[in-house]
């Protein structure tokens, strides 16, 4: 870096060296020149050593400046003061070559012609512009110096008044104008103003541009910061359980975003402006002014003169510098006129983009007259869209303020709607994305506070120094719903405290969030977990209730909830986004909710318990008498008269189901008399007395007109006979069986043929088939009371006689009293031996039966014991019923 740094001081040192010996080369070929050519060779050499000369000097000149700016190292200002008297002796330098080039060039005409005065009076003007420049350094050698100020103005102050008057003086018209001009500037440039001054500077009559200042209480240039203070406020309460600090988060968060988004829109868009058509950059017009002088001075021949000195190369070139106008664009971006909210709510923000134009027309390089416009075309539609989008959500978090503020949301609405938004015009010229966002959020910032002043006139008298009044509303509302929400949660009426009253609670505590800490651990330590519980429910139920939502019982309903929103929606995505917050709360409230039971919680459970109890007890009278107490005094007769009803259901009840019982019991014993007979076959079919009874049944049946029971008639008479040849002692006894068998079914059949026939009167024949069946009823009857007597004496051991009849002698027996026929001799060895084997056998199911009840005894003692043990882990009951708790 160093040896760079000498290389380029040699350098410099050697151009210098360069330029010196060039204009010393010069100077002595100009003599040469003026001895050879005279006057004509005198002006081409003058004009020769004025270049050179200019040059070295230019030479010498950055040498210096190179060496200053060394010596200054990292000093800034020192280096700013140097660029500056570089520039302006830069100027000085050539300004004074222009003035010496015109003095030579006279040398080209004859003095006292036209031409030579017309390069005369162009020197006078390089001179008077020399001079301003020299008043200019003085003015500068002054200000660097500090000490020299006030003499350097002083002096010149004193000769205002006289140089421009002798400028004016010494030129004819329009030259003196020009002169005198330049004189003024010059003189301005150092703070001496000279009445009546020429040219005019132009009025800059622009709009200013909006740059988000003068809604900051107690500094009205500091830029509004109201949007990033009211997040940062928000950001010190629950803004998940309090509707409507949520409500306000939400805006605020999306408005914060989408100025982002306008900012992005903006870079990506590059040049947001309304130039289109605007030609920036200088436009001489030396060539109209200096025929316009030259014609003035020496008619047309010196107009044509003035034409011509423009088109020489290097006399042309400056004079092309010194006369015309320099267009640019001094400021562009985007610009919104005034509107109404309510317009913009209904019909979307109007933007355009705009362009303001400067327009600065210069004589001899002085400044005679500046014009400023404003240019404008049509903005993105999409910009638009943005605009609006952040003001309505401005709208809605001032809205969403009402709620905590008592304020009718009907009313702010109203006020916002009529209150005008003049947003101006946003200059973007130069800025970066990062400073393009910055400025928006002010110029935001600041609409808001005018939105909220109109919105809420009197939340000003709670406004800080230093704070937007948007960001005031927010913090006050915020504070005032997390002030009375505690209060809620602990059971203390927060309608009745004003909004001061409200905040000066809070202001006892470092913050809001400090206040609502201490409420929570005073909560949580000093009320009881049914207190909580039923606090906590009564929170929820508000907070489902401002999503617009039943609040769910349990985990799986909560769960159900959640899975159930729409999550391609923005109204959806909110939605879960508030659930999934909620949900460790809501979880530690249902735990909380398991393990906490109110009075009338614990009053009904023992109500239930003290009901099992009766019931277990079989207390009914102490169990109607609850019920009874229930019911209001002019009801209870009524429920006695059901009561009364309902014992004679339960006792009719009670007698059917004892005379069941019995029935049961004796079909038991016969179905153990006919087993210990060995009247069931042994392949498990009916025998012989079963079959006999489902025969007359089915003859019964058929003879009353039921053709199913007719129909099963022959199988059941071929059952019959076989099992009636199984038991029978003699061929006589299975002869007479068949005999009635085949005499009940000619009875059936007479009366069926009869039902066939469509008669109602009896026959003959039906006379005689009654009969029939009148007698075999009767052997019926006789047989079954024949059975039992038969078990009933087997039972005690005994025979009534050694000719004990079988069954089926017994039934034909009784067939024959009925019909008053006699019975026929039966074989009696035969019957004796059939008694003895019947008495062993009943022998035998003694013992069996002995064992069996003596094994049942063991068991029901084991039983007994294990229903001890058992009720005695269940506080006297056998069995205990849990209830599953829900998933």
């Amino acid at each position: 870096m160093v040896e760079k740094q000498a290389e380029l001081n040699a350098e410099l040192r050697a151009t210098s060296d360069l330029f010196d010996t060039i204009d010393q080369s010069a100077q002595r070929a100009a003599q040469g020149m003026a001895d050879a050519f005279g006057n004509v060779g005198s002006a081409i050499g003058d004009a020769l050593t004025v270049m050179t000369g200019y040059y070295a000097d230019q030479a010498k000149l950055q040498e210096a400046h190179k060496a200053a700016i060394d010596a200054a190292g990292n000093d800034q200002k020192k280096i700013e003061r140097e660029n500056r008297l570089f520039s302006l002796r830069s100027s000085s330098q050539q300004i004074s070559a222009f003035g010496d080039m015109t003095a030579a060039a006279k040398g080209f005409f004859k003095e006292g012609s036209t031409g030579y005065q017309t390069l005369a009076t162009a020197e006078k003007a390089f001179r008077l512009v020399q001079f301003a420049m020299s008043v200019r350094a003085i003015a500068q050698d002054a200000i660097e110096t500090g000490s020299k100020i006030a003499n350097s103005v002083a002096r010149i102050a004193v000769g205002a008044t006289e140089a421009v008057v002798n400028a004016i003086k010494s030129l004819p018209f329009p030259l003196n104008i020009a002169a005198g001009a330049a004189t003024v500037a010059a003189l301005a440039g150092i703070g001496v103003s000279v009445a009546g001054s020429f040219g005019g500077g132009g009025k800059n009559d622009l709009a200013p541009t909006n740059t988000g200042t003068g809604t900051v209480l107690g500094d009205s240039s500091a830029k509004s910061e109201s949007i990033r203070n009211a997040i940062d406020a928000l950001k010190d309460v629950d803004t998940v359980m309090l509707s409507y600090s949520r409500d306000m988060a939400a805006s605020l968060k999306s408005i914060d975003s989408q100025i982002g988004g306008v900012a992005s829109l903006v870079v990506r868009a590059g040049n947001i402006d309304a130039s289109a058509g605007v030609n920036t950059g200088f436009k001489s017009n030396a060539t109209a002014t200096m025929a316009g002088i030259g014609m003035a001075i020496g008619g047309p021949i010196g107009a044509g003169i003035g034409a011509v000195l423009t088109k020489i190369p290097v006399i042309g070139s400056i004079l092309s510098g010194l006369f015309g106008t320099k267009t640019s664009v001094i400021g562009n971006g985007l610009s919104g006129g005034p509107q109404s909210v309510g317009s913009i709510l209904n019909s979307g923000f109007d933007a355009s983009y705009y362009s303001d134009v400067k327009k600065k027309s210069s004589f001899l390089g002085i400044s005679t007259g500046t014009k400023y416009s404003t240019q404008y075309g049509a903005a993105d539609p999409g910009l638009e869209n943005q605009f609006t989008l952040i003001l309505r959500q401005f709208n809605d978090a001032i809205v969403a303020s009402a709620g905590p503020l008592g304020a009718a949301t009907s009313d702010i609405q109203n006020r916002l709607n009529s209150f005008v938004v003049n947003i101006g015009k946003i200059d973007l010229k130069d800025l970066t994305g990062e400073q393009i966002q910055e400025k928006l959020t002010a110029i935001f910032g600041a609409a808001a506070d005018g939105m909220a002043a109109a919105a809420f006139p009197a939340v000003a008298q709670f406004q800080k120094v230093g704070e937007g009044t948007f960001e005031t509303l927010v913090r006050v509302a915020s504070t005032v719903e997390a002030v009375g929400a505690s209060l809620d949660l602990l059971g203390n009426s927060a309608q009745t405290m004003g909004i001061a009253a409200k905040l000066g609670l809070a202001d006892q505590f470092d913050s809001v969030s400090a206040l609502t800490s201490a409420a929570d651990a005073y909560f949580g330590s000093f009320y009881t977990k049914e207190e909580q519980a039923a606090a906590k429910t009564a929170q929820f139920a508000g907070v489902f209730s401002s999503l617009g939502m039943a609040m769910p019982e349990t985990l799986a309903g909560f769960r159900q909830l959640v899975e159930a929103q729409d999550l391609t929606s923005a109204a959806g995505q909110a939605t879960y986004a508030t659930l999934l917050q909620l949900a460790p709360a809501f979880a530690d409230l249902q735990a909380s909710m398991e393990g906490a039971k109110s009075a009338a919680d614990i009053a009904s459970e023992r109500q239930d318990l003290q009901r099992q109890l009766l019931e277990l007890r079989g207390d009914t009278a102490a169990l109607r008498a609850l019920d009874l107490a229930k019911l209001d005094a002019s009801n209870r007769d009524l429920q006695q008269e059901i009561y009364a009803v309902q014992d004679a259901q339960a006792a009719a009840s009670a007698a059917k189901t004892l005379a069941d019982a019995w029935t049961s019991v004796g079909d038991s014993i016969m179905d153990e008399v006919n087993r210990i007979r060995g009247v069931t076959d042994a392949a498990g079919g009916n025998g012989f007395a079963a079959l006999q009874g489902q025969f007359n049944a089915a003859n019964t049946a058929a003879r009353g007109g039921d053709q199913d029971a007719a129909k099963t008639l022959p199988a059941l008479s071929q059952a019959l006979l076989t099992a009636a040849a199984e038991q029978a002692t003699s061929r006589q006894e299975l002869e007479r069986v068949r005999a009635m068998t085949a005499a009940s079914l000619e009875a059936t059949y007479g009366v069926i043929s009869a039902l066939g026939n469509g008669t109602t009167a009896p026959t003959v024949e039906q006379t005689t088939s009654r009969q029939e069946l009148e007698r075999v009823q009767a052997m019926n009857d006789a047989s079954r009371q024949a059975a039992y007597g038969v078990v009933s004496a087997l039972a005690g051991g005994t025979a009534a006689s050694a000719r004990t009849a079988t069954p089926i002698d017994t039934m034909i027996t009784a067939a024959n009293a009925a019909t008053g026929k006699a019975p026929a001799p039966a074989n009696d060895d035969l019957i004796v031996s059939a008694i003895e084997a019947l008495k062993e056998e009943v022998a035998g199911l003694r013992r069996e039966n002995g064992s069996a009840q003596t094994e049942i005894a063991r068991n029901t003692k084991g039983i007994d014991r294990k229903l001890d043990d058992v009720t005695a882990d269940h506080n006297g009951m056998a069995f205990s019923v849990g209830n599953a708790s829900a998933a």
